[in-house]
């Protein structure tokens, strides 16, 4: 068993630790880089290879750079080689530098390409391929196991939302009030991803979450203002609290409501960016210079997941069907929160449902990808045998909305104890994992929020 092991200081290097499965007994470490976010053994289980996410400190004065490590154990744990891939090669000034389109997102003003890509989940296919998401890049990269090589990285650009719908604003009083924008497009900035062979061709499939960056302190307005940071408490000038009171001070925020975005006054949706019932309350990403009337509208995440081939060429989207199953299965419910079971419409304004978990499995010849929603709860189950043809098979959602989050909640429904309570089921899945047992077919399911593991039994 392979485990991601942070630092205490975050933006020092990690460790992979490997242990026995059956003892628990510790074998040995191994060097990871900054904040190890997600690791995995390949499917023969020769090479072990984590994530190293990098993420900035809380006011963005170090920024570790993004990394991959591979582990080779093909001659024993104890003898193991380690690799420690890096991106610099992408940075400006760098060999190859002039590979990246301007698909792939690189936004923090100070930062290099190596310091600003941060990979958070990774697959490892069967073309001797490992894929690893950069989910605040909104790219994948795709790297050679054998020769410990970065092979690509690939801007996945954004979804269009003039032949989907999305409801975007939590403020309109209206569920479901699904509406098409063509000049607003959804990054897809995916969390986790897995990988799946059709005839002899790989295919990564992504949850396509989508993820601000927002990094500050706690800490006076006075002394926000002298960093001149963003300060987003009340204000406290020339009151005595200006130097006393403590609030939230951002250092760094790539996000805005779309009432708030700078856009040019003849753009195609500068009416729908002031109405609160379109695009007004949507986070958007925030651009550095006024968006042109050309420019579109981006914003996080295309609440859906998505099949690509080894090139990085999209070849399926769900397009909406996530937010029209959800709203017909429990209208009353659409769009909440997983920490509150009275927010209804509280993720509009967001993400959405909030495709976060991924798994694809072979079960009687079929592929099927398991997709778990992070804010509302509960799968997704689609049949992609047929990558381009792929098709929504069913959902389940084992959250009861009937119940409190918590033992005790206040009279918006959040939590007041910290306490979960059981019987509101499962809350916020973070990941799913295939597996079979005497003939049988199971997915298990880990719940954040919950707390919960949950194991389903798949009837065919």
């Amino acid at each position: 068993m392979a485990v991601a092991i942070e630092n205490n200081d975050k933006q020092k290097n990690g460790i992979i630790a490997l242990y026995r499965s059956d003892t628990l007994e510790i074998i040995t470490t191994y060097p990871a880089g900054a904040l190890p976010d997600m690791v995995s053994f390949s499917k023969d289980g020769r090479y072990i290879a984590s994530a190293n996410e990098g993420e900035p400190n809380a006011d963005y004065s170090i920024d570790p750079e993004g990394s991959v490590t591979l582990v080779d154990i093909a001659n024993g744990p104890l003898n193991a080689s380690v690799i420690q891939l890096d991106f610099n090669a992408f940075d400006k000034g760098g060999s190859r530098h002039s590979e990246l389109t301007n698909k792939v997102r690189i936004s923090a003003p100070t930062a290099s390409v190596s310091q600003d890509l941060e990979p958070e989940y990774l697959t490892f296919a069967d073309n001797g391929k490992l894929y690893v998401a950069l989910q605040e890049n909104n790219a994948l990269a795709a790297i050679d196991v054998e020769s410990a090589s970065i092979d690509a990285i690939f801007g996945l650009g954004g979804k269009s939302w003039e032949n989907s719908q999305l409801d975007a604003s939590n403020k309109d009083k209206k569920l479901g009030n699904f509406k098409s924008y063509s000049m607003l497009e959804g990054l897809y900035m995916p969390d986790s991803i897995t990988s799946y062979s059709v005839n002899g061709s790989t295919y990564i499939v992504t949850a396509n979450e989508g993820d601000g960056r927002e990094y500050g302190i706690q800490t006076t307005q006075k002394q926000c203002d002298e960093k001149a940071y963003e300060w987003d408490g009340e204000d406290y000038q020339g009151t005595t609290e200006y130097t006393t009171k403590q609030d939230f001070c951002i250092a760094y925020v790539d996000e805005v409501r779309g009432k708030k975005l700078d856009v040019d006054k003849n753009h195609p949706l500068a009416a729908a960016l002031k109405d609160k019932g379109q695009l007004a309350r949507l986070k958007v990403v925030k651009p550095q210079d006024t968006l042109a009337a050309s420019e579109k509208v981006q914003a996080f995440g295309s609440r859906s997941f998505s099949i690509w081939d080894e090139s990085g060429e999209r070849v399926f989207d769900s397009g909406d069907e996530f937010a029209r199953v959800v709203f017909e299965r429990n209208k009353e419910n659409f769009n909440s929160t997983n920490d509150n079971n009275s927010s209804a419409d509280d993720r509009s304004d967001d993400k959405g449902a909030e495709p976060e978990a991924i798994e694809v499995a072979n079960i009687n010849g079929y592929q099927y990808a398991f997709i778990g929603l992070e804010r509302q709860g509960g799968v997704m189950v689609y049949d992609v045998t047929e990558p381009k043809e792929s098709r929504f098979i069913t959902y389940v959602n084992n959250r009861n909305f009937d119940e409190p989050v918590c033992t005790k909640v206040d009279e918006e429904g959040e939590c007041s104890n910290s306490i979960y309570n059981p019987k509101a089921g499962d809350l916020g899945p973070e990941s799913i994992k295939y597996f079979t047992r005497s003939n049988q077919h199971f997915i298990a399911v880990g719940n954040e929020v919950s707390g919960t593991t949950s194991v389903y039994r798949i009837d065919l």
